[in-house]
């Protein structure tokens, strides 16, 4: 599998990086998907680094303005917008990686504000529109086109995550999971695009490829 990396600027907005995650299908789907990312996230530290094509390309932030990182984690690409300047919303499904967010953030004075959200079965519900969207590392295709509306006039969109391009022994192997080829800039075909890569080889051999947009 290959990871897919796009940067787009859309008629005002610009950009989303989107993450890969995994679903539990069933009666304890919930549960045991809460369970299995708490338990990821229990003994990890903070500072987190944020994913390659946000750091990459961090010379095209704003230097004001309202981010978002869509399933952050601990919050690795949030930290990057706020020390950017911008004021950053954080969703994630594992309480206890938002309560590390937050906690750190207010050690180091970081306008971050981490909350708890199951975006799979509520949806992303912004509440306002942001001047940079950060996705990494997670594929929920229902919000693809949630994330493009919550974008402000030449806003930003960093995506990366995943792709289909290459057989891997190691990461996602559910489709749900993995781009296909060419799929991101056919769904923000109505932004434009700075950045569309298809070919990031971060992880090794063994992983898939993933994409940056």
């Amino acid at each position: 599998r290959q990871m897919d990396s796009l940067l787009c600027h859309v008629s005002g907005a610009a950009g989303n990086i989107h993450v890969a995650g995994i679903v539990v299908t069933g009666f304890l789907a919930p549960l045991m998907s809460r369970q299995k990312w708490q338990q990821r996230y229990a003994d990890a530290r903070l500072p987190q680094p944020p994913c390659w094509l946000l750091n990459t390309y961090s010379h095209w932030l704003p230097d004001r303005g309202y981010g978002l990182d869509v399933a952050c984690g601990l919050g690795g690409n949030a930290m990057a917008l706020a020390r950017a300047g911008l004021t950053v919303d954080a969703l994630d499904y594992a309480d206890n990686a938002v309560d590390k967010l937050n906690d750190y953030a207010r050690r180091e004075q970081l306008s971050i504000s981490a909350k708890w959200g199951d975006l799979e079965s509520q949806g992303l519900n912004a509440e306002r529109r942001y001047d940079v969207i950060v996705v990494s590392y997670y594929l929920h295709r229902p919000l693809l086109a949630q994330l493009a509306d919550a974008l402000a006039p030449g806003g930003l969109l960093f995506y990366q995550t995943f792709n289909s391009r290459r057989p891997a022994l190691r990461g996602p192997s559910n489709p749900d999971f993995l781009l296909g080829e060419g799929e991101l800039s056919r769904a923000y075909a109505s932004l434009e695009t700075l950045l569309h890569r298809e070919d990031l080889d971060l992880r090794g051999p063994d992983h898939a490829l993933q994409t940056g947009y």
